[in-house]
């Protein structure tokens, strides 16, 4: 061989090698790509979100949820048994042992608990973000001293950002009101919020200057809803600090409220719980994992990967005349995680390996290497190898003999 043929042979050498370095470098990207993708698809920006992917959701918290999609994760209480489920909890006053006499910034980010029977405040921002991705369906449930039970069911709810200082907006035209007297209600659409150190209304309307003892709202006058107010210990203690509303009776009573829950989901949430995506496919479920402090899809028996989507497949030893044994497919428990015919791997071997998955082939003899004493040589490892198994077949005109070697792995 002339030297410019020596040097052209090892300038395609290393073009080849160029390649498959260049091949292994897309490939682990792109399996990465698909992982983030995968995980993505798996994180509920809402109670609504996480009832679809999670059809046995119980109601009470703390639950995970990404309100902006890939921003910060939120703690959230979810209603999962009231008509229909996918609510997000925004207030709730059932005993009085949270604080609601709280400054702006609290009001802000949120306070309280997240479980089933605990007092809370989602917290403004949070609302912001929540409520004006998607039209919302605002319900507001509540109990009297005297045992009467007022709703509030009204669409379109959503809160402006702190620049309009998370200004109340909602279709008043589309309330249902049960027990509730509609001016009172209707009061407050529009209003913007307030705190005892972050007045926002005129004073002579009695604004939440005259609540210092009490908790942050969209106050409009001396009257009306409010749910934050200093809880009460009873009916008779009853006044403009206190949670309360105008119900229906024969004077229009404010009547101090012993239970208030607000709650949203999307307008349309019963609609598209027909259309409900599940992230995971084949029956997976969209599971929180306090270890990891994230989702992930959780797979039925015989899938598994990032989104359920790829079969699981196991070794599958098939004698035939000739003595060949072979790779084929059976969805069972038993992962192989990497397949390789000895002698050589190809560019889709190492597709399939780099992504976790078996090399599926139909079992003709060209998959295998073949000797020069008409030998063939299959090495199989599975996922969690305690051992390597290879067997030879050596085929004569008179005899046949078989031998098996067995290595372990530490």
């Amino acid at each position: 061989m002339t030297n410019r043929a020596f040097i052209h042979s090892g300038r395609q050498t290393k073009r080849r090698h160029d390649g498959v370095g260049i091949l292994l470098i897309t490939l682990l990207v792109s399996h990465y790509l698909a992982q983030v993708l995968a995980e993505r698809k798996c994180r509920p920006t809402s109670c609504a979100e996480l009832q679809c992917y999670q059809p046995n959701l119980k109601s009470g918290g703390p639950h995970l949820v990404y309100p902006d999609g890939d921003g910060a994760p939120l703690m959230v209480s979810c209603i999962a048994d009231v008509d229909g489920g996918g609510w997000t909890v925004m207030q709730r006053r059932i005993d009085g042992s949270e604080n609601f006499a709280r400054d702006w910034e609290s009001y802000k980010h949120g306070f309280g608990r997240h479980g089933a029977r605990s007092e809370l405040w989602l917290g403004n921002e949070h609302l912001h973000h929540m409520t004006n991705a998607q039209r919302q369906h605002l319900r507001i449930d509540g109990i009297a001293f005297d045992g009467a039970s007022i709703r509030i069911d009204v669409d379109g709810f959503r809160v402006d950002d702190e620049s309009s200082d998370y200004a109340l907006r909602y279709n008043g035209e589309s309330a249902s009101l049960t027990n509730v007297d509609t001016d009172d209600f209707l009061r407050s659409e529009n209003s913007i919020f307030s705190t005892s150190d972050h007045d926002n209304n005129d004073p002579l309307f009695c604004a939440s200057t005259l609540y210092r003892n009490g908790g942050g709202w969209w106050f409009n006058s001396c009257f009306g809803m409010y749910l934050n107010g200093v809880f009460p210990t009873d009916a008779s203690r009853g006044n403009e600090t206190y949670p309360r509303i105008v119900v229906i009776n024969s004077s229009h009573d404010e009547t101090p409220l012993r239970f208030s829950e607000m709650k949203f989901r999307p307008v349309d949430y019963r609609n598209a719980r027909g259309a409900c995506r599940n992230p995971c496919s084949h029956g997976g479920s969209c599971e929180y994992s306090a270890a990891e402090d994230a989702y992930h899809c959780t797979c039925t028996q015989n899938y598994t990967g990032n989104a359920c989507d790829e079969t699981s497949l196991v070794r599958s030893t098939v004698p035939t005349d000739t003595g060949i044994v072979f790779l084929g497919e059976a969805p069972l428990d038993n992962v192989l995680t990497a397949t390789s015919i000895v002698g050589g791997v190809r560019d889709e071997d190492i597709n399939a390996q780099l992504q976790g998955q078996s090399i599926i082939r139909p079992p003709p003899a060209a998959m295998l290497l073949q000797n020069s004493n008409d030998s063939a040589t299959v090495a199989n490892v599975t996922k969690h190898p305690t051992t390597t198994t290879t067997t030879t077949t050596t085929t004569t005109t008179t005899t046949t003999t078989t031998t098996t070697t067995t290595t372990n792995y530490y």
